[in-house]
């Protein structure tokens, strides 16, 4: 299955963001794992990350050189054992 294929089974990623200012718009790009990087002064909400095959939404809390995650499943900062785990991440919500 093609990635945007992927993509197009979940609505969160063709559907408006609930309680984003409406300046802020979605892209989706695919980088190495090791490249999980936010720009310090984009407001992201949500990231991506596609591993093992499975896909899952993370809440981002705060952006900076490393992407602090928490999720229910797994909390971390800048897990290098994770993130070597990760093949790709699927970044994130920029300001346009």
């Amino acid at each position: 299955m093609k990635l945007c294929e992927i993509l197009q089974q979940f609505p969160y990623f063709s559907e408006p963001l609930q309680g984003l200012p409406k300046d802020i718009e979605l892209h989706i790009e695919k980088f190495p794992a090791q490249t999980i990087i936010v720009q310090k002064d984009d407001p992201v909400e949500k990231v991506m990350i596609v591993y093992a095959g499975d896909i899952a939404v993370y809440n981002i809390y705060e952006a900076g050189e490393v992407i602090y995650i928490q999720s229910e499943e797994i909390s971390f900062i800048g897990d290098i054992e994770l993130l070597n785990n990760i093949d790709h991440f699927i970044c994130s919500i920029i300001t346009k």
